[in-house]
């Protein structure tokens, strides 16, 4: 079974857009949503800092600290 996961952080930047407390939820390695955190959801990492939102090949990818954020726990 696949598991998504939610990560929230202070700052989602995408292209132009910058959302303050934002939300990303990624399915492996992808991008399935983004949003603006409007109140305490369950099941949601807080990383803090910036999560950089990047589009390689048709999806987007997640970037914290130059590392790629993922769903698959090593």
């Amino acid at each position: 079974m696949r598991k998504r996961r939610r990560f929230a952080a202070n700052r989602v930047i995408f292209e132009n857009t910058t959302i303050v407390n934002g939300i990303v939820e990624i399915d492996e390695d992808k991008v399935v949503d983004f949003y603006e955190l409007t109140e305490e959801l369950a099941h949601t990492e807080w990383i803090g800092g910036t999560i950089t939102l990047i589009r390689k090949d048709d999806n987007l990818i997640a970037y914290k600290d130059n590392k790629i954020l993922s769903s698959i726990e090593y």
